[in-house]
């Protein structure tokens, strides 16, 4: 009898993403706000926007309170799952929205320097847009790999694939996504034109 080898995924990277309870609420409360804004400044641009094409409006938390109870108590968790310390962390957070035309999108970038970024999905069609797109840092390196093959044995594994598409984190509207601040990641153009906006509100928390 031959004893079975064991597969095993190492350097997993740690991701949360949960629904938020009051997403009704914010949603019925800030979107007007938020478009009259960007009815009034229409070419408000991101300070990254030489990389990308993107509305955005920097300063929320004067207008807007989106961290309640439930968001902050999620962020403890994933942190005491970072840590593996019960201790909360005394945070502080820069918060932005963005807001995408169907034909907006970023290009690929980390958040360097912070501890834990989010970004919630404030108004989001997941049959129309394309939600944040994670890329595997090892992506290089697995198409070298995979190209060393013959089509017959080429590399299909799912989890070996270059980026982690947004239905593998099961995103849509309401849904907020925690994720380290080296994780690479983009969002491509809208799958279709149409004429609703995508709006996320995104934060990255930093230690006092």
């Amino acid at each position: 009898m031959t004893e079975q080898g064991s597969i095993h995924l190492i350097f997993p990277t740690p991701f949360m993403t949960f629904k938020v309870k009051r997403h009704e609420e914010y949603k019925e409360k800030y979107i007007p706000f938020l478009l009259e804004e960007k009815r009034k400044n229409p070419n408000q641009k991101a300070k990254w926007s030489a990389c990308d094409d993107t509305w955005t409006m920097f300063d929320v938390e004067k207008n807007i309170t989106i961290l309640d109870s439930q968001i902050r108590s999620k962020i403890d968790e994933y942190l005491a799952f970072i840590t593996k310390s019960e201790t909360k962390l005394d945070l502080y957070f820069d918060s932005w929205i963005n807001i995408h035309t169907s034909n907006m999108y970023q290009d690929q970038h980390e958040h360097p320097g912070s501890i834990v970024s989010g970004i919630y999905y404030l108004q989001f069609d997941n049959e129309k847009d394309c939600a944040v797109k994670f890329i595997n840092p090892t992506q290089y390196h697995i198409g070298c790999w995979s190209e060393s093959m013959d089509d017959e044995h080429k590399i299909k594994n799912s989890f070996l694939d270059a980026a982690t598409y947004p239905n593998k984190l099961n995103i849509k509207e309401g849904t907020f996504v925690l994720f380290p601040p080296y994780a690479a990641h983009s969002v491509p153009k809208s799958l279709i034109q149409h004429d609703e906006y995508r709006i996320t509100y995104v934060f990255n928390a930093y230690l006092k």
